[in-house]
């Protein structure tokens, strides 16, 4: 059994709002888990591939995400619809739980987009 720490900082400066200083950390316990690194060459959600399925992941299953690309649009979706359900610009990332009930599907704005995504469980 392992431990994942997710942490996230969130600062603001300059906006008309209040001033964000927040640090948000949580220990995970998980038992299983990684990172693969792999492209994405499909560019229509017709063509998306499975990222990561459903029948092999159960709920609570951490997901990370993140597009590794310099200016391609990476993007996600969760079920059967015709649009982007998570657009990630270049070198933006995701982390988030999951039921694993639906297949995760990626495509991206041009081939030879790279990704980076793993699992924690």
């Amino acid at each position: 059994m392992g431990t994942l720490k997710a942490k996230i900082a969130i600062d603001t400066s300059d906006l008309n709002t209040t001033t964000i200083n927040q640090l948000y950390e949580k220990d995970l316990t998980v038992t299983k888990g990684g990172i693969l690194v792999g492209e994405i060459d499909a560019t229509t959600v017709g063509a998306s591939v499975v990222l990561l399925a459903a029948a092999d992941h159960a709920s609570g299953t951490k997901v990370y995400i993140r597009n590794k690309h310099a200016s391609n649009t990476l993007n996600i979706n969760f079920n059967s619809t015709t649009q982007s359900e998570l657009q990630l610009k270049a070198g933006e990332f995701a982390f988030f739980p999951w039921t694993g009930s639906v297949d995760i599907k990626a495509w991206a704005s041009a081939v030879d987009t790279t990704i980076e995504y793993g699992t924690f469980a």
